[in-house]
């Protein structure tokens, strides 16, 4: 993309930020609360990682509310996973019996596996997804695991992590939990439709369920986006876009606006 229409972009960018401000204030100052409670893929411990990231299988392919339940049920279970979740004398460990998804192809074991089948609903595949990620976290230097990352390229990124975390953890989940931590932005349905919205998506194609490669290409551009209008893609930088572009979606703005967008009128 040259820089010339990169620029137009940023400023219908600046528009949009502007006109979401003047009626929703409330959704800029969250934007920017979000921004400031990322972690610095630079010094983001093992432990501090693991905290943003553990339930994000929870929230795959599910409503918000019904996985924001699982999580609360799971929560108390989760403070030694980390350390051990998977390993040969754990206090809990999922093990795979067979193919499919359902939780007859799932077994429970260790001292907590009867209370954490009883008392968290949600399906064994996504708990067993859990543990892959603990048990990749724990191959990893407890000192700013992820600092390696930094000015990697974004599919060399997700390829690694992929294949520490397991079964399970695809293109879309990894960029989903990457986002916390200041190297992604997520491709869902409102980043994509104001993507759409700016014309940064122009000959991608993209429709509402992002092919993987679809999604790294997104975040490329989202990435060119931010040194066009910042200056550089920092982690607050891109955690505070990905949360504008949600926002601007979410608030109805796009629905006000002719396409291709009439900016500045």
């Amino acid at each position: 993309m040259d820089q010339e229409k990169l620029q137009r972009i940023v400023e219908r960018v600046n528009v949009l930020e502007t006109r979401l401000g003047s009626f929703a204030p409330d959704a800029i100052e969250e934007a920017k609360g979000l921004a400031d409670t990322v972690l610095d893929p630079k010094t983001a411990s093992r432990s501090d990682i693991w905290s943003r990231i553990w339930d994000k299988p929870l929230y795959a392919n599910a409503k918000v509310a019904v996985a924001d339940r699982w999580a609360e049920q799971l929560r108390p279970f989760v403070s030694n996973a980390l350390a051990e979740w998977g390993g040969e004398d754990a206090t809990f460990r999922v093990t795979k019996l067979g193919k499919g998804m359902s939780n007859d192809s799932y077994g429970l074991e260790g001292s907590l596996a009867g209370r954490i089948g009883k008392e968290v609903r949600t399906a064994r595949y996504r708990l067993y997804r859990i543990q892959g990620a603990a048990i990749g976290l724990r191959s990893m230097p407890e000192k700013s695991p992820f600092k390696a990352f930094l000015g990697q390229p974004l599919d060399d990124v997700v390829s690694t992590l992929r294949k520490a975390f397991g079964e399970g953890w695809g293109t879309i989940s990894i960029l989903h939990a990457l986002t916390d931590v200041g190297l992604a932005a997520k491709p869902d349905l409102h980043l994509v439709r104001t993507c759409e919205a700016v014309e940064l998506l122009d000959e991608l194609h993209v429709s509402d369920i992002p092919s993987p490669k679809q999604c790294l290409e997104i975040n490329q551009r989202i990435s060119a986006l931010c040194i066009a209008k910042y200056g550089s893609a920092n982690a607050w930088q891109l955690r505070y876009i990905d949360k504008l572009f949600m926002e601007i979606s979410r608030s109805g703005l796009l629905d006000t606006l002719s396409y291709p967008p009439k900016f500045g009128q």
